[in-house]
Order: structure tokens, then sequence, then C-alpha cells
């Protein structure tokens, strides 16, 4: 894949960007298993990705998006990709909440 589709893939770029993330941490800090392990999960399923990319660019969209599909069911499945996406979850009720304010409206008669 080319580096002009690389960067027009919200998808891959999410990946790259969380590899990049995961390789980051490893080498700033003394990294768990989880750290290695998530980056290397996630350039499996980025070479799975480019290939079934490739492969709908080839013809038979409708089939490969069921396996796109699939290969997302299978990213939630990671136990590392559960705990962040869970905190990402958390975090955003959080900023939801924290930033709520009553509002006292009044009617005005004209």
């Amino acid at each position: 894949m080319t580096t002009q589709a690389r960067q027009d893939d919200p998808f891959l770029s999410g990946f790259i960007r969380m590899i990049d993330e995961e390789e980051s941490i490893c080498q700033r800090q003394n990294p768990s298993n989880f750290n290695k392990q998530l980056a290397i999960e996630l350039k499996i399923l980025i070479k799975d990705y480019e290939q079934l990319s490739h492969e709908t660019h080839l013809g038979g969209e409708n089939e490969i998006l069921s396996k796109i599909y699939e290969l997302i069911i299978l990213v939630n499945e990671i136990p590392m990709i559960k705990e962040q996406i869970n905190a990402i979850r958390k975090y955003q009720d959080f900023l939801l909440t924290s930033n709520e304010h009553d509002v006292n409206i009044q009617k005005t008669s004209l």
C-alpha cells in the first residue's frame, strides 16, 4: 500500500498511531509485556487489513466488508484493546458529566 493510501485511510492511520504510541511507551518506560504484545498484534492486524484492502480493490466488495467487520470484532476481543476502549469510554463519560451544567430557563412575558 502506498504512503498516500495510508494517509487517506483513517483505520490504517489509527492502527499506525496506536503502534507508534505503544512502541514509544516501550522505549520511554519500563513497559509491560502487554505493550509489546499489543504492538505485535496491531502490526499483524495491519498486514491483514492491507491484504483485505488490496482484495477490495480487486473486486468482491461485499465479501471483503464482511471480512473487515470480522477483523474489527477480533480487534475488540484483544484484552489490552478492550481495556483501552473501556478507559476511553470512562474518560469520555467523565468529560461529559464534568462539563454538564444546570441551566435555569425562565420564561419571559412579552
